[in-house]
């Protein structure tokens, strides 16, 4: 599984928008829905150190997969990584961005005062959630 997560391209514009955002100082964090092998493998590819993922994947000592972690509600499991981190952090909700594109962000979105979704298939919720609306992510230089 492994292997192929880490044969899986990343966005064009993510590693681009990583730097830009670290650049202007900003700490990064992922959370996300998917196993944790795979946020794992996307937060290695982008040098980002601190991440969440809200699925678990269990493996024995011989390395076979044998059972898994799911949240039925994605978005609030979203909302405790953010609340761990923020704690591990020592950062209040006022000095963070959500940058997201489903429905499990919404929660986020409307936890904290700014928010920019990235996609052009948005849902209602997620469209009436977030602050601003970008195309791509190299797109959020003109809101960070």
């Amino acid at each position: 599984m492994l292997s192929i997560f880490k044969s899986w391209d990343l966005k064009p514009d993510a590693l681009e928008t990583v730097e830009y955002l670290r650049s202007k100082g900003y700490r990064l964090c992922i959370v996300s829905g998917p196993v944790d092998l795979y946020v794992g493998v996307v937060a290695e590819k982008l040098g980002i150190t601190d991440y969440y993922a809200n699925t678990e994947l269990l493996f024995d000592v011989n390395g076979s997969l044998v059972d898994f972690n799911y949240y039925r509600d994605q978005a609030e499991k979203k909302l405790e990584h953010l609340t761990v981190f923020l704690k591990k952090s020592n950062l209040t909700k006022e000095e963070c961005v959500i940058i997201g594109n489903g429905d499990s962000d919404v929660l986020l979105f409307r936890e904290l005062d700014y928010g920019i979704a990235v996609d052009t298939d948005l849902h209602d919720k997620v469209r009436a959630s977030a602050r601003h609306i970008v195309k791509e992510l190299a797109d959020i230089r003109s809101y960070l």
